[in-house]
């Protein structure tokens, strides 16, 4: 009996040793859009690290390219479920600035026209329209501010963790792959919902939410040479026939359709080996971000029930701590060496320099520059006012770049003013103003109002009309107001 086992050692040695040399396999992350559904990847990746799972790579679309971007160039995941329980979402999926960064003009404007909506026409007195309901300014800052550290990675192979995001060609229908490029961009173009973010445009290519073409992009996974995918799947579920009540639940379920149809078909080629991760979300809803919690700790549950499947693929040596390390973030407050404005609108680049406070040789403030971002956003000249650093060696520039509106930058307001004394008195007030913007290079403006106020126990209605002109340049702004009513002129700064 002793000389049989013997002999089976002896048979199993050359066996056991091959297995022990043979290599890793190589583990991908496949992570899906989902809008807020999304913050469910962060408890998968909770799980996978408690698991000690080495994740080799990523693709991601849309909320699954903001997580997996995070993540692969170095965020921690405490440091992502601080972001996604902390970021004021509802700001950030908004394109107006807080009030505080506001301009004192257009603060004016929203004092005398409580109705916020206004009408944009271009220089040749057309109707502009915008390409989509939010411009993603803050969304693009958020982007920015987070990804400081890496935004001049141009190569995605040499992030922490190898990256991929995927869009949608809108103009061609084609899926693009991004590979390199600017990662905040890259990112944000992933996730441009059709019709409520407006398009990235980008290399020549208008771009729009990935989840058009690819919304599980298991294929890209495999091209990143990934052996074992591990797919996290948190798309919409469709909805039944009574619960398609508005225009906005047909919109929804169109998108749903058509992003569950690729998604099918990709999880139709997972391999035996691979692991399908599907986290009970249906109670959340693609606006949720206020329950990231709860969504968080679904996709949590979720991994760790699977982590029996999940053992095989923890590597037999821990992970190695300097891989660990790497995954650190580098300093995110580089020091400015140069300031530099690249600009395509009506007013000059001193205008924008103007308002712009960093200092060349300090570290990047980022908090200060995002509130300069606002005040020039809320000058209404510009599509989208973003920043960027670009490093060389040692040489750090913080580059400011300023899309001119292609909706146009004329505006005309209108507004109704309801009021009663509730004892017989009351009375309404109508206005209207149109504003031209972009007179000269220094952003001067014409500005007319008009108003009307009717008391309904008068017998006559009192008018008042008055037009002014601003001007803004690098020096103080100076505005001359000329009122009708009494002739009169007051000069401000």
């Amino acid at each position: 009996m002793r000389r049989l086992l013997c002999c089976l050692l002896l048979c199993l040695f050359p066996l056991i040793a091959q297995a022990a040399d043979a290599p890793r396999p190589k583990i991908g992350l496949v992570l899906s859009g989902g809008a807020a559904r999304g913050l469910a990847h962060i408890g998968v990746l909770k799980a996978l690290e408690e698991q000690g799972i080495k994740i080799d790579a990523i693709a991601g679309t849309s909320m699954g390219a903001v997580v997996g971007g995070l993540y692969a160039s170095g965020y921690k995941i405490d440091e992502l479920e601080k972001l996604a329980l902390n970021i004021d979402w509802q700001q950030a999926l908004s394109d107006a600035p807080p009030r505080e960064d506001v301009p004192f003009r257009r603060k004016q404007d929203d004092r005398d026209f409580l109705v916020k909506q206004k009408l944009s026409f271009r220089d040749d007195g057309s109707l502009g329209l915008p390409l989509g309901v939010i411009q993603g300014q803050n969304l693009a800052l958020l982007l920015e501010s987070l990804l400081a550290h890496a935004s001049d990675t141009r190569d995605f192979d040499k992030l922490p963790i190898p990256f991929r995001a995927v869009a949608t060609d809108i103009a061609s229908g084609e899926k693009v792959v991004f590979r390199k490029g600017h990662l905040p961009q890259v990112i944000r173009a992933s996730m441009s919902i059709p019709a409520v973010f407006a398009p990235v445009e980008l290399d020549g290519r208008l771009l729009v939410d990935g989840g058009m073409t690819d919304n599980i992009p298991l294929d890209v996974a495999r091209e990143m040479g990934v052996d074992i995918a591990i797919v996290v799947d948190i798309g919409t579920p469709l909805r039944n026939r009574k619960q398609l009540t508005t225009v906005v639940d047909v919109l929804n379920q169109s998108i749903t359709l058509m992003t569950r149809r690729n998604s099918e078909e990709q999880l139709a080629a997972l391999h035996k080996d691979d692991v399908l991760i599907q986290p009970s979300l249906a109670s959340f809803g693609v606006t949720d971000f206020g329950r990231a919690q709860e969504m968080i700790d679904a996709g949590y549950r979720a991994t760790k029930i699977l982590e029996a499947r999940l053992a095989r693929l923890k590597p037999v040596q821990p992970l190695d701590a300097d891989l660990t390390a790497a995954r650190t973030p580098s300093q995110r407050t580089p020091i400015i060496t140069a300031i530099k404005v690249e600009n395509d609108s009506k007013v000059g680049d001193d205008v924008i320099r103007y308002y712009i406070r960093q200092n060349v040789g300090e570290p990047l403030d980022i908090g200060r520059l995002q509130t300069d971002m606002g005040t020039l956003y809320g000058l209404d000249y510009f599509e989208q006012v973003q920043y960027r650093v670009v490093h060389k060696g040692q040489n750090h520039t913080l580059v400011i770049t300023a899309r001119g509106k292609r909706s146009g930058t004329d505006y005309l307001r209108v507004g109704l003013n309801l009021s009663d004394d509730m004892r017989g008195d009351s009375a309404f007030n109508l206005g209207a103003s149109y504003r031209v913007n972009g007179i000269n290079r220094l952003g001067a403006e014409w500005l007319t109002r008009h108003r009307s106020a009717i008391n309904r126990n008068s017998t006559a209605s009192s008018i008042n009309r008055w037009t002014s002109v601003h001007a803004t340049s690098s020096r103080p702004t100076l505005r001359l107001k000329r009122r009708t009513s009494s002739q009169s002129w007051t000069t401000t700064r």
